[in-house]
């Protein structure tokens, strides 16, 4: 499974004048990636708090991640609760950033 929506991320440009290694200026910039190609990554936890990386990409070819962000939620342990994985997809969905993502899904998988 995996995500898609356009994404903004906000980064710091910073010019340094290389001959003193120092920063001269910053700009804040907005950036957006259309279509952005959300996955989640290495999730790390217990049954008290799951965390776990979410990778963004330009489209669903490329092999690495233009950036990569890590949330936290409280997973349920309950015998008919979704594997961890489709409960932190779950949870992206609950965020105002993720609410309208359209859901990829592979082979085989179907939306609960």
């Amino acid at each position: 499974m995996a995500l898609q929506k356009t994404m903004a991320f906000k980064a710091v440009l910073n010019t340094v004048l290389t001959d003193y290694m120092k920063t001269v200026s910053e700009e804040e910039i907005t950036y957006k990636i259309i279509d952005c190609y959300i996955r989640v990554g290495i999730i790390e936890g217990d049954k008290d708090s799951l965390i776990f990386s979410v990778d963004f990409y330009g489209n669903q070819l490329d092999t690495k991640p233009k950036i990569t962000k890590r949330y936290q939620f409280k997973p349920s342990i309950e015998d008919t609760a979704p594997n961890f994985i489709k409960q932190a997809y779950e949870y992206l969905k609950t965020l105002d950033d993720f609410f309208d993502a359209i859901d990829i899904l592979e082979t085989g998988q179907t939306v609960a």
